[in-house]
């Protein structure tokens, strides 16, 4: 399969969306919040996280509280069309890799570069292999699911998987080494050896990017936020963001989505 055969046209968010018309592309439509969508092909509840998939030809009218990120697109693949389906359906997409692919895809059209596009549809490649993958058994649904199987030492998949799940916890590289029997400077060294930073560093970049997800996929306060990615006040948050990202919050949210990115 190659690149050329999906391709993304517009990247938009949709804020308390009450209809959205059809449409002869396909979309993906990734849940902040919770409602129901009501297709032609039935009714479908969807809640934080989730991603639906609404077939070409289709629309929908949505209710409840939610904001969605949508990404309309085509298929040039039969094969990849077919296991897509024709019906309103979610995706079994893992949430975490699905919210970091979305808003590397986002990050780079917003950078509008040569290769915005490709590098979109490369990330779009990635979601349906993944979305086509778990439905047809080829990837482990269970609760231990590693976000990290490029990691090959097993207490550092362990440790990142930890980290990412208790972020806003004050002792969370306390939980970890309790967790793998390793002290801080083992714990460090693992780190080093295989990411180049500490833990301690790599449990920063790990709340930035949280917080960037949630400034980009959520309706949250910048103090909600900075409180749900482990930062002690908001005005340590805004001066490590604007240190990271040479903006503070408000304006990376203000700036990152315009009503089409693409």
């Amino acid at each position: 399969m190659l690149i050329t055969d999906v391709q993304v046209h517009s990247i938009r968010r949709i804020e308390s969306p009450s209809g959205l018309e059809a449409s002869d592309r396909a979309r993906l439509l990734f849940v902040s919040g919770e409602g129901i969508l009501i297709g032609d092909g039935g009714t479908l509840a969807v809640s934080e996280g989730q991603c639906a998939y609404l077939p070409g030809g289709s629309g929908v009218f949505a209710k409840g509280k939610m904001t969605l990120i949508q990404i309309t697109f085509t298929v040039a693949n039969q094969r990849l069309s077919q296991c897509l389906g024709r019906t309103l359906r979610v995706l079994p997409l893992r949430n975490l890799s699905a919210r970091e692919i979305i808003l590397n895809m986002i990050w780079e059209c917003k950078r509008r570069t040569p290769h915005c596009q490709d590098a979109a549809n490369l990330g779009l490649m990635r979601l349906l292999f993944e979305a086509v993958a778990q439905q047809n058994g080829e990837q482990d649904d269970g609760l231990e699911q590693f976000q990290w199987e490029a990691f090959t030492d097993p207490v550092l998949r362990l440790s990142v998987n930890y980290i990412d799940r208790n972020l806003a916890d004050d002792d969370v590289l306390d939980g970890v080494c309790t967790m793998v029997n390793r002290n801080q400077a083992q714990l460090n060294y693992l780190f080093k050896k295989y990411t180049g930073t500490t833990a301690l560093q790599w449990l920063g970049q790990r709340r930035l990017l949280r917080a960037k997800e949630l400034l980009c996929f959520s309706n949250y306060t910048i103090t909600e936020i900075a409180e749900m990615t482990g930062f002690k006040s908001i005005h340590y948050f805004s001066r490590y963001f604007k240190k990271k990202e040479l903006v503070n919050p408000q304006k990376f949210k203000e700036t990152l989505l315009p009503a089409n990115l693409l």
